[in-house]
């Protein structure tokens, strides 16, 4: 009995020490899997972390692209602005002088037309001397007005070539700054829109102006014709009264009175016709001027606008043209970090798997672990059973032998 007692001691000892070993297993294999999700939650928050990094670096990239192109923008279009402003002042200056000479002119020709009548009042007979001199004056004045507006002529074919000189000037400048313009499309689209409606606004006024000032000049010009009419009606009123005067006190010498009065008045005609006909050939030529003015200043305002829009053209093509080159390097480093994450996600992937194939492994490990105690268990059960059952025969003989 006692050495069953034994028995059955050691085999319960055997077993507690199963038991602490399969706890101790268990234990291990709980650190095992603390370990293993420690370490999947470490990788997610680094891919996390990386992914966050690379983001923020390529927006402050591209926000840093976008300021610096801005700026490089907003400086063109304020270089821009200031040529064409200077442009218009430089042309709006030249129309301005014009105007001037061509008002001095008709300033010129009203003191004349003054002088004229005046000389006809007190030398009558000094008619055809003063009418020379006045056509002699006309002629330098005519003479003197055209070789003006050959200078002006010249001085703004000056001017168009320092404005061309400008323009090669600017398109060396944005030439160098083209890099500058990536991303750009949408803005180039707005900076053409605000161009077109700044032309056609600044085309618009100086339309307006330059109606305005040839419009003061013709009102000028019908004031000092209007003047002249009335000069010569009171001209003709004061002869009528000097003829009836001379009708009154001379009977006489009336007739010849009226034979000189007459001629005088066919050579004052004569003369207001010819005066009336220079006055109408100034007229004409004037207005061919201003024709020609108007034509070249149009003229001028076209290949400005057209330049500007195929400028604008070649800018926004050049930018879309370097847009897609950015997108393009974008893609490319998109595709980078692409093929970058899906390395990280194999090697996660491997990562994973090998967890995988070391939890089967454990999993295996345990089972064998625990059909080998469950054999041992049960063997050691059957062991007792049969221990027991061997006692029992032993100790029933012993108690039939006694």
């Amino acid at each position: 009995v006692l050495e069953l007692k034994a028995a059955f001691v050691q085999q319960q000892q055997q077993q507690e020490e199963l038991k602490t070993t399969l706890g101790q297993q268990l234990c291990s294999h709980e650190e095992l899997r603390t370990a293993l999700q420690q370490q999947r939650e470490e990788h997610s928050s680094a891919l996390v972390e990386c992914k966050d990094a690379l983001r923020e670096s390529i927006v402050q990239q591209c926000q840093e692209d976008l300021t610096t192109a801005l700026a490089q923008q907003q400086q063109c279009q304020e270089e821009l602005r200031t040529t064409i402003i200077r442009q218009q002042d430089d042309l709006r200056m030249s129309l301005e002088t014009q105007q001037e000479e061509l008002r001095s002119t008709v300033q010129q020709q009203h003191q004349s037309q003054q002088k004229l009548t005046a000389a006809l009042e007190q030398q009558p007979e000094a008619l055809m001397t003063m009418l020379d001199q006045q056509q002699e004056q006309s002629q330098a004045e005519l003479k003197s007005t055209m070789e003006q507006q050959q200078q002006s002529q010249q001085e703004l074919k000056s001017a168009l070539e320092k404005q061309q000189q400008s323009q090669e000037e600017l398109q060396s400048a944005l030439e160098q700054q083209r890099i500058a313009f990536e991303k750009q499309q949408q803005s180039q689209e707005d900076f053409r829109s605000t161009i077109k409606q700044a032309v056609a606004q600044q085309c618009h006024d100086e339309l307006q102006t330059v109606l305005q000032d040839q419009q003061l000049g013709q009102e000028d010009l019908t004031s000092a014709l209007r003047n002249q009419q009335q000069y010569q009606d009171e001209v003709q009123s004061a002869i009528l009264r000097q003829h009836e005067e001379l009708t009154t006190t001379f009977g006489q010498r009336q007739e010849e009175l009226r034979i000189m009065l007459g001629r005088e008045q066919e050579e004052l005609r004569i003369a207001i016709h010819q005066q009336q006909e220079r006055q109408e050939e100034l007229r004409s030529a004037l207005q061919q001027q201003q024709d020609g003015l108007w034509s070249t200043f149009r003229q001028q305002q076209e290949e400005l606008s057209s330049s500007l829009m195929q400028q604008c053209r070649d800018e926004v093509e050049i930018a879309a043209v370097q847009q897609q080159q950015s997108q393009e390097e974008l893609r490319t480093a998109l595709e980078q970090q692409m093929q970058s994450q899906e390395q990280l996600r194999i090697t996660i992937q491997q990562q994973q798997q090998s967890q995988g194939e070391w939890q089967t492994a454990l999993v295996q490990q345990q089972q064998e672990l625990r059909t080998t105690l469950g054999q041992q268990h049960d063997d050691l059960r059957d062991a007792f059973i049969q221990q027991q059952e061997e006692v029992r025969m032993s100790l029933g003989q012993q108690q039939e032998e006694l």
